[in-house]
């Protein structure tokens, strides 16, 4: 099954432009199995749950967080502290809440060590 795993709303994010009703027909028309609706810095949405279950069809929740070495997906938390900024404390949160991270946005400063930190250890 193929999943994408970064997908923006108009309602969650500024930089989209694509209506959540229609998400499900597109990643349909794609071939795609499935979704994971990641808007930047907000809790987990509820309206992944919604479109799942109105449409049939895979559409999970994860939250893209901004850090100082580039955005990072966070899955299986429902929020974080807004109040953290660096991604090694991002780590130590979701890592503690038995959740996972993925960097999609990493600036090339920070790459090798966003890459250490999301290694498990």
């Amino acid at each position: 099954m193929i999943l994408d795993l970064h997908v923006h709303t108009s309602v969650g994010s500024s930089d989209s432009v694509i209506d959540p009703e229609d998400i499900v027909k597109i990643a349909r028309q794609a071939g795609l199995g499935g979704v994971c609706i990641t808007e930047h810095g907000v809790s987990k949405s509820e309206l992944a749950e919604k479109l799942s279950h109105k449409n049939d069809f895979l559409v999970l929740s994860g939250i893209e967080a901004t850090t100082e070495l580039g955005d990072i997906l966070v899955f299986g938390v429902d929020a974080y502290p807004r109040t953290i900024i660096e991604a090694r404390d991002l780590h130590r949160f979701v890592r503690k809440a038995g959740g996972v991270m993925i960097a999609v946005q990493p600036t090339l400063s920070g790459l090798s060590l966003l890459t250490a930190i999301l290694v498990p250890t």
